[in-house]
């Protein structure tokens, strides 16, 4: 099983879970769902998840750095680079490839597109490193 980090972004899919309780809030909001589902030899577990059980299905979608802070390398799921800037403190990051060019739609959609995105190097803030 992969070792998941506090903060990591995923994606989980249940299949075969049981409802075991809908709660009407009269918000607007729609019910709050609580459910079943199997995850080991048969038993049942509410409200949490095992990541491992044969019913569940855990996707990354953004590690735990996420989102890409100025001076940050990056490397996308074929290892090419991407190296994190702006233009000014009042621009957003921008991802540039190995061609010298940004990805056009942003760190967001290049991470759809090109993920799971891998930290390679951040620069501490002490150091000059920037948060935006």
């Amino acid at each position: 099983m992969a070792d998941f980090q506090v903060g990591e972004v995923v994606d989980i899919t249940i299949k075969g879970a049981r409802v075991k309780e809908v709660c009407y809030h009269g918000d607007g909001n729609g019910p709050d769902v609580r459910f079943t589902y199997e995850a080991k030899d048969g038993e049942a577990w509410p409200n949490a998840v095992w990541a491992d059980a044969p019913t569940v299905t855990v996707t990354r979608v953004a590690p735990a750095e996420w989102p890409p802070r100025a001076g940050d390398l990056w490397h996308d799921c074929a290892g090419d680079p991407w190296f994190a800037a702006h233009e000014d403190l009042d621009e957003p990051i921008r991802l540039i490839g190995r061609s010298g060019l940004p990805h056009p739609g942003g760190p967001d959609e290049l991470l759809r597109a090109w993920g799971p995105m891998t930290l390679v190097h951040r620069q501490a803030e002490a150091e000059g490193g920037v948060t935006r």
